[in-house]
């Protein structure tokens, strides 16, 4: 049974705290959302929000809730059309409410972009701008609607330590977090500030060689992101989106190569000048401030779409070679007519 309070913010999230507020709206739902009969109060009118904190048509099969792209009956449990991405997992049903999976899961009707700080503990102090706390609101909204994105997520924390074994151990942390939390068959995206750009890295090499995701439905932008020596990604279906200031030091001299080498195998690298002159000791390391993203952020938007366009286009050269296959007593060999 589901529990909704029209006086606490709309959220997807699962609310662990005490209900300290007065509530207008009471209800307790069934598994799929229908309004259990006399068991619900409310006090006043016009709230249309509830079940999962999705509005609610009353006039329609006893209270029909409206997801962002379907509607859904909850006398049956399924939607009442056909999922727009169902041609891309047809494992799935079509119709299908939250995979079944009404003890451990929510209906996700959108993608899923990830946030990851960097390096907050360095050389015996502590960089409050390298942890990635400044994700400016703009820089979510933007970058997760540039990569496809609906959802937002920024709920992992690791300890922020300057050293490897750290951000090794944060990378099995972020992998087993994705793994939880994301929503089987959505495409996920990465956005990592600095070192948070590295473990992202590692993270989605343990998310496609032990969980076995899809290398194809992974995006990563790696901002501000130093290079290591033990760090790469492994799977090249895996859109990796490289973004860096002219100047910045800490991408320069905070990993393993030094020289400003970038992230190795992206599919884009952007570059942008840094807009903060007082930014700590002039690092120019801010990616994550509003008027650095301001440049970098449509960079990206370029970026992506001309990444689309290349794959969607055909191949502009058509080789075709014919080959006949010769077998003798040295073994297989190939020869053209």
């Amino acid at each position: 049974m589901y529990l909704t309070s029209s006086k606490l913010p709309i959220s997807n999230q699962i609310m662990r705290r005490p209900l300290l507020q007065p509530a207008s709206v009471l209800r307790l739902y069934s598994p799929f959302g229908v309004v259990l009969e006399g068991r619900n109060y409310t006090s006043g009118s016009g709230y249309r929000y509830g079940f999962q904190a999705q509005e609610q048509d009353e006039e329609l099969w006893e209270g029909a809730v409206n997801y962002k792209y379907r509607v859904e009956d909850p006398r049956l449990g399924r939607f009442f059309s056909v999922d727009p991405l169902c041609g891309k997992y047809p494992w799935n049903s079509c119709y299908g409410f939250s995979e079944n999976r009404l003890m451990d899961a929510i209906e996700m009707e959108g993608l899923e972009a990830y946030f990851i700080h960097g390096t907050k503990y360095a050389h015996g102090f502590s960089w409050p701008n390298l942890s990635g706390k400044s994700f400016n609101e703009s820089l979510i909204k933007g970058v997760g609607e540039y990569l496809g994105n609906e959802l937002i997520n920024q709920d992992f924390n690791w300890s922020g330590e300057n050293d490897d074994a750290s951000r090794h151990k944060a990378a099995r942390e972020l992998a087993e977090h994705v793994n939880k939390t994301r929503k089987t068959g959505e495409p996920i995206s990465l956005i990592g500030h600095s070192h948070g750009g590295n473990i992202a890295i590692m993270a989605v090499n343990i998310l496609i060689d032990e969980f076995k995701m899809n290398p194809n439905e992974i995006k990563i932008v790696a901002l501000n992101t130093p290079q290591e020596n033990d760090i790469s990604l492994k799977h090249y279906g895996v859109d990796l989106f490289v973004v860096n200031a002219n100047g910045d030091l800490i991408q320069q001299f905070g990993g393993d190569k030094g020289n400003g080498s970038d992230v190795l195998h992206g599919d884009a690298y952007i570059t942008y000048d840094d807009q903060y002159d007082d930014d700590y000791i002039e690092t120019d390391h801010f990616g994550t401030g509003q008027e650095n993203a301001k440049l970098w952020m449509p960079m990206l938007e370029k970026e992506v779409k001309a990444l689309q366009k290349r794959r969607e286009e055909p191949c502009p050269i058509d080789v075709k070679i014919d080959i006949k296959e010769r077998r003798d007593n040295t073994g297989t060999k190939y020869e053209k007519k």
